[in-house]
């Protein structure tokens, strides 16, 4: 994962955090207001339309680049699906509670964002079955191993940061998806399609390559004596 990405998830979490943290300090202050709830729902809204924003800023800055690139299709739109559900869930711990069943999940178009508590875990599932396979040999057409790589990497920053939708009562089930996502690096070594030893003496033991040398002087030796016998002979 790129230093640029990394450097924008950091951004747009202190960014969706402010906006939040501003809604929700707006919201108590205007809690005893004889409009409060007119008033309320103009602070939703625009805090909705705040994130909403720091998204869209986010998708033409970074997380578009590998798309452009061509490393995997709709890598962007993966990607901010899994950081919406986080996004979401954050902001509504921020709002007073009695706000928090009015805020409007935010989120990349066409994404289904009301359930996201379970469809941030369905999205990590396919991940790790992608990368399963690709460490088989296997290669999907929908992304690449970097790309998945990526994904994994959001996927473990969001838990990591306090991500826990549907598992919120879960701690064990939260423990087992970050340790599936810390998984190991596939070896360069053990590549399937690496290529065949050469046919040399390197690597091979030191006696047996001792012997190999000698039986080569004792033949050309041999080869010698015989034609300097057939050569002196009457």
């Amino acid at each position: 994962m790129s230093v640029a990405l990394w450097l924008e998830v950091f951004a747009l979490r202190d960014r969706v955090d402010r906006a939040a943290e501003r809604a929700a300090h707006q919201l108590r202050t205007s809690s005893s207001d004889v409009e409060a709830t007119s008033r309320s729902a103009l602070i939703l809204s625009t805090l909705h339309m705040d994130v909403r924003h720091a998204l869209e800023r986010s998708m033409t800055t970074a997380f578009d680049v590998p798309a452009r690139r061509g490393d995997a299709d709709h890598f962007a739109d993966r990607a901010l699906r899994l950081i919406s559900f986080w996004l979401n869930e954050r902001i509504r711990r921020r709002l007073p509670a009695a706000d928090r069943a009015d805020w409007q999940p935010v989120g990349p178009a066409g994404a289904e964002l009301l359930n996201g508590g379970r469809l941030f875990f369905v999205d990590v599932d396919e991940v790790l079955a992608e990368l399963g396979r690709s460490s088989l040999g296997w290669r999907s057409g929908a992304s690449d191993v970097s790309t998945l790589d990526t994904l994994a990497d959001l996927a473990l920053f969001c838990l990591e940061e306090g991500f826990t939708g549907e598992l919120a009562g879960s701690p064990r089930g939260l423990e087992e998806y970050k340790a599936r996502l810390r998984r190991p690096r596939p070896s360069a070594t053990a590549t399937p399609d690496a290529p065949e030893p050469s046919a040399t003496l390197e690597g091979v033991p030191w006696a047996p390559r001792v012997a190999s040398a000698l039986g080569v002087w004792l033949l050309f030796y041999g080869l010698c004596a015989a034609a300097l016998g057939w050569w002196g002979g009457p």
